[in-house]
């Protein structure tokens, strides 16, 4: 793909992001661009207890591929992002009903086993490939209005982790990862 194209295009797409955020009132959303790489420190439900989550959009291969959406430690320093692991499930908004529109899997059976299920991530086009891929129906400011609300209906980090601290502790073992016991207990 032609770099200088592709630039302009992102570009494009995050001055719109930074209008829909001032004009929709999205006082719970900061976004970061780094290239191809959107950081967006989202705030929770607003009406429950304070969480915060720091999304990763990987657009690199838009608009001729869906994007890549990670969440990665919400307190890592700033020099780390980029090279961050984000599919860490510790750090993803937990839905009670993965694999609903809009949801987020914490684990699930296949190559990707932490992701944002919706027609804008490569994930979903490897799950349900008979969908085509429409990039002109996801703009940047698009996506984040998704992800925002999915945010926002997902369960708040002290109700969901506890419940799945047995299944954070056996996914790493499985991938040979120690974990101390309380892992996945009062993680912000």
């Amino acid at each position: 793909m032609d770099q200088e194209y592709q630039n302009a295009l992102l570009e494009g797409h995050y001055s719109e992001l930074l209008s829909r955020i001032s004009s929709s009132g999205w006082k719970d959303v900061t976004p970061i661009r780094d290239g191809t790489l959107i950081y967006l420190e989202l705030g929770g439900n607003p009406n429950r207890p304070p969480a915060s989550y720091l999304a990763r959009i990987d657009a690199k291969r838009y608009p001729v591929h869906p994007y890549w959406v990670g969440f990665l430690k919400p307190d890592l320093p700033r020099e780390e992002w980029a090279l961050a692991l984000d599919r860490d499930p510790r750090y993803w908004p937990f839905s009670f009903f993965p694999g609903l529109q809009g949801s987020f899997n914490i684990v699930f059976n296949g190559p990707y086993r932490t992701f944002w299920c919706r027609p804008c991530t490569v994930e979903y086009f490897y799950y349900h490939g008979q969908d085509p891929w429409r990039p002109s129906r996801w703009p940047l400011q698009e996506v984040v209005a998704n992800l925002r609300e999915a945010v926002h209906r997902s369960e708040h980090p002290t109700q969901w982790r506890p419940l799945q601290q047995p299944n954070l502790l056996q996914a790493a073992a499985v991938r040979g990862i120690t974990l101390p016991g309380e892992a996945g207990i009062g993680d912000a």
